[in-house]
Formats: structure tokens, C-alpha cells, sequence
């Protein structure tokens, strides 16, 4: 967000205008981002050490920085 915009995740649109004139119950309003499990596959392991707890992998992982990840080996 720069340049002095407010015009970040708020919502948009909310449906018609005059008529109906409301809001119909369910519509899908703005809500909490993420906070969801997603699976990724096809990383490739690209250096590995166990003695000292280092585990490099090659692709994308969703998720911030320092944030805990969970990790399943299948073969």
C-alpha cells in the first residue's frame, strides 16, 4: 500500500442498487486471508543435513517468514 492508497483489501461492489435495495444473505464479503492447508507438490530437495537440522528445498512454499511448516516425505 503506497502512495497514500485506501484502497487495499476492502470490499467492492455489494450488489444492485436501488432495488432490491439490500444486501441478500450468504453474499461472500471480505474475510480472513489464508489461515488455510495447502498441499504442494513436486518440491525438490536440494541440500540436506541431519545432524545439524537443515532441510533446503527448491519451489515455492506458501506461508510467511519463520512461520512453521509441516513437511510429509511420501515415496
Amino acid at each position: 500500500m503506497s502512495h497514500g492508497s485506501k484502497h487495499h483489501r476492502l470490499q467492492g461492489s455489494l450488489g444492485a442498487g436501488t432495488s432490491p435495495g439490500r444486501v441478500f444473505p450468504g453474499k461472500k464479503m471480505s474475510g480472513k486471508d489464508g489461515n488455510k492447508q495447502v498441499t504442494i507438490k513436486n518440491l525438490n530437495i536440494f541440500y540436506l543435513n541431519i545432524s545439524k537440522n537443515i532441510l533446503l528445498l527448491k519451489g515455492s512454499i506458501p506461508g510467511n517468514l519463520k512461520q512453521m511448516i509441516f513437511l510429509s516425505f511420501i515415496n
